[in-house]
């Protein structure tokens, strides 16, 4: 049976952090595999998936607190862009810099539907 929480002041709570050994609780690593090896027709949760498209690795969240551009979008941490999954237009920080050409964004939504099975893209408007 669990413990009832403790109600710990600023000080126990600095301790406890300051004890805790981060190191040991890291990855080894993170691989990123072109294609999925789970078999199909195994089902799976889907919270995020990350994606290596054109050399570059895109993310896409099922519940991102910001849904700017797009319900869903990708995120490309590396250089801090967003796609909206539906026109293909490229945002850094809110304002458009662009657009991915209509061939990546149709490969990109057939990638991110084909590794994550149930997730409803974005109406394609381009």
């Amino acid at each position: 049976m669990s413990e009832e929480p403790k109600d710990l002041d600023a000080d126990q709570i600095v301790d406890i952090v300051l004890s805790f050994d981060f190191e040991k609780h890291r990855p080894l690593t993170v691989v990123v595999l072109e294609d999925s090896i789970i078999p199909d027709g195994v089902p799976f949760y889907f919270e995020k998936a990350i994606f290596k498209f054109n050399g570059e690795k895109w993310e896409i969240h099922k519940c991102d607190s910001d849904p700017f551009p797009s319900n869903p979008h990708a995120h490309n941490y590396q250089n801090n862009y967003r796609v909206h999954l539906g026109t293909g237009e490229l945002f850094y920080k809110k304002k458009l810099k662009g657009k991915i050409s209509r061939k990546n964004l149709l490969a990109l939504r057939e990638k991110i539907v084909q590794q994550t099975c149930s997730i409803q893209l974005p109406l394609l408007n381009v």
